[in-house]
């Protein structure tokens, strides 16, 4: 569950690792009951424990901004659950019974990083008396131009959280195409989405550019990333690009890809330094995502 090395641009944990923090990630799965979360706490090291359901949204945040860096015993609850917690456990309700947890924790530099992985220990799960244990998947993704596997892997999200909210209750729009439909698909029908998938995957890196968004070289982020609603062109979008993103309540993107000239940024030649600036009385926390770049 713990990554307590800082990544680099080799790294697919998340698509965007920042080179500041160490990631604790887990995946949990909920129909058998809830799952408990202990979490730590701190007055002064930053940390973010995001819990993303299963359509990449963002639901809740235990950390320094969403709990004042208060941690403690939480259950996490899928739909479909009705019971009661116990007497000094926080209920956090998922609107699917799969759910992707990713704490991001504050490293100030080389000499912290030992403090850092002390405190990330302190995250643990456990699952309460009584409750099943968690499902596995029937259908595991494999090539992401396969239709047919697509179509079995999203139909299985989705049949695993029956009642869920969000994405669940407007599943019924996109029957025709073979998303929330229990026939199997015709030839036709996987032909059809053999054409859509390689353009629709080049659109979505082109989308993920934002290039209408930048302002003096920096590309700014267009609203709703992190809980994306209706907007499924810019999900699916993070997700190829940036899956995992915090909602713009707890982390804003900007980044730059080209200098004034139009060349790309290279750190062989370039430095990038940032001013000390305060505001509210809290320390802004700047987040170096790393890239690679053919």
């Amino acid at each position: 569950m713990h990554r307590s090395q800082l990544l680099d641009h080799t790294s697919r944990m998340v698509t965007a690792p920042n080179n500041d923090t160490i990631y604790s990630s887990a995946f949990l799965e909920l129909s058998g009951g809830p799952i408990e979360i202990n979490a730590p706490s701190s007055a002064d090291r930053y940390f973010s424990i995001a819990f993303m359901q299963a359509f990449t949204d963002v639901f809740a945040y235990i950390g320094t901004r969403a709990t004042e860096g208060q941690g403690g015993r939480y259950w996490i609850a899928g739909p479909q659950w009705n019971g009661e917690t116990p007497a000094g456990v926080r209920l956090i309700r998922s609107p699917t019974n799969d759910v992707w947890m990713l704490m991001r924790t504050l490293v100030d530099g080389p000499d912290d990083l030992p403090a850092a992985r002390e405190f990330q220990t302190g995250l643990t799960l456990s699952v309460p008396s009584g409750h099943t244990a968690p499902r596995g998947y029937a259908v595991s993704a494999r090539d992401v131009n396969d239709p047919a596997n697509f179509l079995a892997l999203a139909n299985e999200i989705i049949a695993r959280s029956p009642g869920g909210g969000g994405e669940l209750a407007r599943v019924s729009r996109f029957a025709e195409q073979g998303i929330g439909s229990s026939t199997p698909p015709s030839e036709q029908l996987l032909d059809r989405w053999r054409a859509i998938i390689p353009p629709a995957l080049a659109t979505l890196r082109e989308t993920f550019l934002f290039r209408d968004l930048i302002v003096d070289g920096w590309v700014y982020q267009p609203p709703g990333i992190g809980d994306f609603g209706e907007n499924d062109k810019l999900r699916a979008a993070v997700a190829l690009g940036g899956v995992a993103a915090l909602g713009e309540e707890e982390a804003m993107y900007f980044h730059a890809n080209l200098d004034a000239l139009g060349e790309r940024l290279s750190g062989a030649s370039l430095s990038v330094a940032f001013a000390a600036w305060r505001r509210s009385g809290r320390r802004l926390l700047v987040a170096h995502h790393v890239h690679g770049h053919a």
